[in-house]
Formats: structure tokens, sequence, C-alpha cells
């Protein structure tokens, strides 16, 4: 069960009731719109709870969009001591830059392949998030991870099945994970945000009022290149 998924309905309500066992108390110093974030943030929590993602692991994550942002920041608060971003969008990929990626490729003019090995000396990294929701992107994860380490695979694929590389999966030992959205992570996250270890500066790059969510849907649908994350209040 989750709320806006079929057959359940969304929060774009003025008042919504919702079981007090369900809630978290915003705490003191995290304002409205950063709790407005604790949902997508949940997101990038859980795929690095999935990856076991310890201090001082390198990372690549496949799609720069809001939540490849935002598993990013996560990683970061982690202790990932590399993070290299990968996506096609110019704008995204200078966004990566400004907010602290130690590395950028942009898939459609390099070979993302060659240029991971050449930024590992020929390694690999000990993460690879999928969070494209794309099967070409999805697909080239086996061959970026290091020997013996996880891929995470967060965005949903256009496609329900897709070519996937098992045999460099088998020879490399690698672990694949699946991630559907994220259990018992909003307390952590919120104890991030609170204690400044987590900083949403930087992820929301629009804002629309209420009374136009179908605009904020259509803009962010139309814009993909220049859309962070957002925000409808």
């Amino acid at each position: 069960m989750f709320l806006s998924a079929p057959p359940v309905n969304g929060t774009f309500a003025e008042y919504v009731a919702i079981d007090g066992s369900m809630l978290h108390r915003l705490p003191d110093g995290v304002s409205l719109e950063e709790g407005a974030l604790v949902e997508p943030l949940s997101v990038g929590m859980q795929a690095c709870n999935r990856a076991g993602l310890r201090p001082g692991s390198s990372v690549a994550i496949v799609g720069f969009g809001p939540i490849g942002l935002i598993t990013m920041l996560v990683a970061r608060s982690f202790g990932a001591s590399k993070i290299f971003m990968i996506d096609v969008f110019d704008s995204r990929l200078a966004k990566a830059k400004e907010l602290g990626a130690d590395g950028v490729i942009h898939a459609g003019k390099d070979s993302t392949i060659e240029q991971i090995h050449s930024l590992t000396h020929g390694r690999g990294v000990d993460v690879v998030f999928d969070t494209s929701g794309s099967s070409k992107g999805a697909s080239s994860t086996p061959f970026l991870a290091k020997r013996g380490k996880v891929v995470v695979l967060v965005g949903w694929p256009e496609v329900s099945s897709f070519p996937f590389s098992m045999e460099t999966v088998i020879e490399k030992e690698l672990d694949v994970r699946g991630v559907n959205r994220y259990c018992n992570t909003f307390g952590p996250v919120l104890s991030l945000l609170a204690s400044k270890a987590l900083s949403v500066e930087g992820i929301i790059s629009h804002r629309f009022p209420f009374d136009q969510v179908v605009e904020a849907f259509t803009f962010a649908s139309e814009h993909r290149g220049e859309v962070n994350k957002v925000v409808i209040g």
C-alpha cells in the first residue's frame, strides 16, 4: 500500500487523513520544504542501504535526474569517497559538478565503460546505481562495477525485460540488488537533515503554487534536462 499508487489516491489535497503511527514529527531546524523532500531522500537512503555502502566506497550513478541527484547526496553522507555521474544532458552534468561529483561522463558522447575504467585504473567502482529509468542505462551497469562488488537497480525501466549481461555478472561475481521505494528510512533521513549531515540545498530547481499542479507536472515532463526537483506548495 502506498499513497498515490493505484488504487490509493495521492496527497494533492488540502487535508489528508493518515494513521498517526505512520507520521514523523519534523525536528527543530528542519523546514517544511526539507520535510517535503524526506520521501525522495528515502529512496536514496534505501538504495545506499541495499548497496551496503561503506565509507571510502567508490560509486557510479547512471542517470542524474532527481533520484540520481538525491542518491549522490545520500551516498556522500554515507562516506562515499568518489562519485562519478553519468547522463546524456550537459545541464545535468554541470549540476552534478556544481554539487560535488568527482567526475562526470556524457553517455551520448563518451564510452561510459572506457571512462569509468580510466577513472578507476581499470578496476571499476564498488557500487553502481542505475537511477536512469532506462533499459540502456541499466544494461550498462555490470560493466562499470569492480569484481565482487554491487549493482543496485533503482529506476524503473521503460520495458519489463531487456538484455542484461548475466555472463558479466557471473564472471565478475557481482551482486545485483533491486530497490522498490524504501523501508524504515524516514527517521534516519530526518536525523541526517537535523544534524546538517545531509543538505538539500541545490535539489529544488523549480517551485509552483498548489493551484498549478498540472502545470508543474507538464513543466517537469517537458524540461527534463533542466529540472532537478519540482516542489508544489
